[in-house]
């Protein structure tokens, strides 16, 4: 069984100061088998998680459509930003990638919901950020049920104390195409819970401070 965050941003995102260094130090202090990178419409830079050892480092993209974000895993090259829900999974899977539902129910930033569809390959049912937290846990769960879709966690980290707090368990080898496969499979389990109101109120200090 791999622990996995499926979703944590890094300095690439101009809202987040996480570094690679510190983040791959961080994970092995947690005892976290992998992590998946999702910054804001850019690509993962692998190279510089060169140093991450036998850490999963799993590329992927938060995209920008015309009715929110979705998340674009085990994509390697850019998506592009803009455009409607539906061309944007039909883009995320012809590079090979799964298209996955962020935090829905969340102000301001969630996938709205008549955009959804079963072309999706899986939903985010626990984003650790995500405010209101228990309505987002509950909105995304009935989605999820509703499509027959896999249910992951991540944390939606900006910060390197938010990594890990939403995670997902994954029964697969140690091998970033297990991954995909158990993720298809639905072999998976959200887990974890919200950040505390502490680190929401040092997340909006942090956004003031790099305005």
């Amino acid at each position: 069984m791999l622990k996995i965050d499926m979703h944590v941003h890094t300095e690439r995102s101009h809202d987040s100061s996480i570094t690679p260094r510190e983040l791959i130090r961080y994970l092995r202090s947690k005892a976290f088998d992998g992590v998946v990178i999702t910054d804001h419409d850019a690509v993962c830079d692998l190279h510089s998680f060169r140093g991450g050892g036998d850490l999963l480092i799993i590329p992927g993209i938060e995209v920008t459509t015309d009715l929110g974000h979705l998340i674009a895993f085990n994509v390697k090259t850019t998506i592009d930003a803009g455009q409607t829900v539906e061309e944007t999974v039909e883009e995320i899977h012809d590079k090979g990638g799964l298209a996955i539902a962020p935090h829905l129910g969340v102000v301001f930033k969630g996938t709205r919901e008549l955009s959804l569809s079963r072309d999706l390959d899986a939903i985010e049912v626990i984003n650790a950020s995500a405010f209101p937290f228990r309505a987002s846990l509950r909105k995304s769960r009935r989605i999820a049920a509703e499509l027959g879709l896999p249910q992951i966690g991540g944390s939606d980290a900006h910060l390197l104390h938010e990594v890990g707090i939403g995670y997902t368990l994954v029964e697969s080898e140690r091998e970033v195409e297990a991954v995909v496969v158990a993720l298809r499979k639905g072999d998976v389990k959200p887990c974890g819970g919200s950040i505390s109101w502490g680190m929401r109120l040092r997340r909006i200090f942090a956004k003031f401070s790099r305005s």
